[in-house]
């Protein structure tokens, strides 16, 4: 009975252990496999990350790649745009979908998605495949903010001079009164203070 009862035991610790280390053999693994993956980083938009007044009206997207595999390359991108966060976080790209890209390119992608407005707000995010053809993660959101696009657009007014004091600069001597002595100064006038 105590031999059963041992063998038992070493068994099942056998067991345990070997459904212990598997499975966090497996964890680490899956944690090695995404960071072999390629992903795009650094998003910028008009060469500058999450801008604010972008007057372009299709603005040039741009990202950098990264993986700890040598020799990796991209061979597609997709590329989303959405009108709000929330439409990214669920892969809504509202205002442009690339769907997937055969191109090495991670520089001046020219937005080709609907007319954007003045002050509208851009969240994007990309999505790139390797030389394996290995789609990777999604990249962290980005954002733009456009501009105002058109002149009527702007609703302040002029801050400098008003036209009153733009006149008296162009004649700054107007309304002067001058004192001054017919003859030579320096030989005839009165002896005072000066």
């Amino acid at each position: 009975m105590r031999k059963g009862l041992l063998a038992s035991v070493v068994v099942g610790m056998v067991f345990v252990g070997m459904g212990c280390e598997p499975h966090m053999a497996l964890r680490e693994m899956e944690r090695q496999v995404d960071s072999l993956w390629l992903s795009a980083v650094d998003l910028r938009c008009e060469y500058m990350k999450d801008p604010l007044g972008i007057d372009a009206a299709q603005p040039r997207l741009f990202w950098k790649l990264d993986t700890p595999r040598r020799g990796a390359m991209q061979t597609a991108y997709r590329i989303l745009v959405a009108s709000s966060a929330d439409k990214l976080a669920w892969n809504r790209g509202d205002l442009w979908d690339s769907g997937k890209v055969a191109s090495p390119d991670s520089i001046q992608i020219e937005y080709a998605g609907k007319i954007l407005t003045s002050g509208q707000q851009c969240f994007w995010k990309v999505r790139v495949w390797d030389e394996k053809g290995t789609e990777g993660p999604w990249s962290r959101p980005a954002l733009w903010t456009m501009g105002l696009l058109k002149g009527e657009d702007w609703k302040g007014k002029w801050i400098g001079k008003d036209e009153a004091a733009s006149a008296a600069a162009a004649n700054p001597l107007a309304g002067a009164s001058w004192i001054w002595f017919e003859a030579d100064a320096n030989k005839q006038a009165p002896v005072g203070k000066r």
